[in-house]
């Protein structure tokens, strides 16, 4: 069977499932993304409809040209099986979180989080406060009814023939479904490719490897305290993974002070204070406390790829080496000496083994 798929990152996502997964030689799926599409400036090939048993797309209503509604006529029109599933977003696990610059990626984050950091000057006080009550009861509600609402409406206003709101009703609390807002987790994926293969009458996928890691793993939203108790979710994932960390994942509480040193960051920019850094280091290295003390009498030992949050002072040109006043050593993973050490205060580093973001 010759499939073309259509869409964004579920539908490249759909394309190596069916490539990795399915039964060799048996079928040929080629794939179009559709926001490459777009920035092109090129037509949709509508030309090539005829080369293919079926078209499995996501739905465009904002694109002009490339609204798929003349997608849809054109499938009739050339007697080609579509197959329409809903944009893969959905909100529950992460109500309130937004996509946008964060720590220098764009990245999904909390902004309320950062606005309620500037209510605190105390970092432990502020983690305590957001494990505790945020997001308020209410408003969970109200945000999960709302992007549930959202999806079954999509799914309607596009005749969409495979359709999820259904199934995250009934398994979100069970299972994870979505690592962030819009991308699903395997469960949903096999859900969808399941439809996929009932609508064909066709097995796509021959089994599923019980130790399938996820396709999308780069990402991952912590699902706040507040959200686990207010939707009754059977499982608690706090942990939280982006491109600004190099490798593994961070705690919620490294999660929340990145958020608390974000709102004070803005503060400190508006007084004309050093701003705080998230700095990483790139190779194994070492940290020197500017005033040694009792804990702390020399050289501390870093491992490659920490991260701590640090107000960096200016250096002078040509200077090898700056001071950093350590705010929050955030790594998890690796650092175990550095960790052991607790950095904190003013320590001097060599600028070649670090990077920044901000």
């Amino acid at each position: 069977m010759r499939l073309l798929i259509y869409g964004g990152c579920h539908a490249l996502i759909l394309k190596r499932l069916i490539d990795e997964l399915g039964p060799a030689h048996l079928h040929q799926v080629d794939l179009l993304i559709n926001f490459q599409l777009v920035a092109s400036g090129e037509q949709f090939p509508y030309e090539r409809l005829k080369d293919y048993d079926v078209i499995i797309y996501s739905p465009i209503q904002n694109k002009g040209i490339y609204n798929t509604t003349f997608l849809d006529e054109a499938c009739a029109a050339a007697n080609v099986q579509a197959i329409r599933f809903p944009w893969l977003e959905w909100h529950g696990y992460a109500t309130g979180a937004d996509k946008a610059q964060f720590w220098g990626h764009h990245s999904w984050y909390y902004p309320d989080l950062i606005a309620i950091g500037r209510q605190f000057d105390n970092l432990q006080s502020y983690i305590a406060h957001v494990r505790d009550a945020f997001p308020p009861r209410d408003y969970v509600t109200q945000a999960m009814a709302f992007t549930t609402r959202r999806l079954v409406e999509q799914e309607l206003a596009f005749e969409c023939q495979v359709r999820v709101s259904t199934f995250i009703n009934d398994n979100f609390r069970e299972r994870r479904l979505f690592l962030i807002p819009d991308h699903p987790t395997n469960v949903l994926y096999k859900n969808v490719v399941d439809q996929i293969e009932d609508l064909l009458d066709t097995r796509l996928i021959e089994s599923w490897p019980s130790d399938l890691p996820e396709l999308q793993p780069e990402e991952r939203t912590p699902i706040l305290p507040r959200i686990v108790a207010e939707t009754g979710l059977s499982f608690s994932d706090s942990t939280w993974r982006s491109a600004i960390q190099p490798l593994g994942s961070m705690d919620l509480n490294a999660f929340l002070t990145l958020h608390f040193q974000a709102g004070h960051c803005a503060d400190d920019r508006a007084e004309g204070a050093a701003g705080v850094v998230l700095a990483t280091a790139n190779r194994q290295t070492w940290a020197s406390p500017v005033e040694p003390a009792v804990g702390r009498p020399g050289p501390a030992a870093v491992s490659i790829f920490d991260q701590v949050l640090m107000r960096r002072r200016p250096s002078a040109a040509g200077d090898t080496h700056f001071i950093g006043e350590v705010l929050a050593t955030l790594s998890e993973y690796g650092a175990p000496q550095a960790a052991q050490r607790r950095l904190g205060g003013p320590y001097r580093f060599r600028t070649d083994d670090w990077s920044f973001r901000s």
